[in-house]
């Protein structure tokens, strides 16, 4: 007898694979369709799709189209270069479909609080290999525009041409859910949102942009993108921001985001921190964290400016 369609997955799928069970996935500050997958042999697939009936706006759907397809071509060059720390993708019709990395199977994504210096480790190695792969180059002809010119252009350059009217609005909502180890960055972030900051970090930065960078980076090297297992080390994945950059920014980046989580990141600082590159990702942060959700949650956009606090508290302890 036929096996029947689940319909909660995109038709190439279910021609794709005799499909058990699926379990829709959310989160993630880009808006796609997502499923894990259970297929009749046991395996387990994250399938992620453009799906261009998730947004009203055309423009918007089809930047979602260009990104999974940039996504899917970056899997294609780590397989190439030999890089080790991310998984092989293959893709369907408007698809990407990656080996699940399930929590059942030992797959953490997010620093064991209770013990997390082989994670730390293991996380860092693994970016600092990746900034090492010679793909800069290549990753410029499929992204002209530039993950690096992106975050001036949508951060202090946005602050700057619009005020910080609706993102210091958000903060009586934002600052009461902060964690207590990273307040100590509020006055730091306060200081940086008036127009004279605001100006000036524009034309600081503003020369960063036009480097020619060899480095490779994933930009968004934060917890929720990479798995990590006791014995089998790292996975990265969601790489649709990847671009040439500066050498510590995803080590940067990752740091940012452990200390915000309450892990202690002090003893990694002197090697792995980038402080220009840590103001570079505040005011991505700080403008974005102004904006309406295209879903009306304010969820992403409370973690943006919590972000952003973190890697202030961490400036202020340089």
């Amino acid at each position: 007898m036929e096996r029947g369609r689940l319909e909660t997955v995109p038709d190439a799928i279910n021609d794709l694979f005799d499909i058990t069970s699926v379990k829709p996935m959310v989160g993630g500050h880009m808006v796609y369709g997502k499923c894990l997958i259970t297929t009749t042999d046991g395996a387990e697939y994250f399938v992620k799709t453009s799906d261009d009936a998730l947004l009203t706006d055309d423009v918007q759907a089809q930047k979602m189209w260009e990104y999974l397809i940039k996504e899917y071509y970056v899997y294609d060059i780590l397989q190439r270069e030999g890089y080790e720390y991310s998984p092989s993708a293959t893709m369907h019709s408007r698809s990407i479909v990656l080996d699940a990395l399930s929590p059942d199977k030992g797959w953490q994504w997010e620093a064991p609080l209770d013990d997390p210096d082989a994670y730390v480790d293991d996380v860092l190695q693994a970016l600092t290999d990746f900034s090492h792969l010679p793909a800069a180059a290549e990753m410029r002809r499929v992204d002209t525009d530039g993950s690096m010119a992106s975050l001036l252009r949508n951060g202090w350059n946005a602050l700057d041409k619009h005020g910080d009217a609706l993102t210091r609005a958000r903060m009586p909502l934002f600052v009461p859910k902060l964690h207590d180890h990273v307040r100590g960055g509020l006055d730091l972030v306060n200081n940086l949102l008036n127009p004279a900051s605001v100006s000036r970090h524009v034309e600081l930065l503003a020369p960063d942009t036009q480097e020619t960078f060899t480095t490779i980076c994933h930009f968004d090297a934060r917890q929720p993108n990479i798995a990590w297992h006791p014995d089998r080390g790292v996975q990265i994945v969601d790489m649709s921001w990847v671009d040439g950059g500066p050498a510590k920014a995803d080590t940067t980046m990752f740091l940012i985001d452990l200390h915000k989580s309450g892990v202690d990141v002090q003893p990694y600082m002197d090697e792995y921190f980038d402080a220009g590159h840590a103001l570079l990702l505040m005011g991505y942060w700080l403008a974005r964290c102004g904006l309406e959700p295209p879903d009306g949650e304010l969820t992403v956009r409370f973690h943006q400016f919590a972000s952003a606090v973190s890697a202030a508290d961490l400036l202020s302890r340089r």
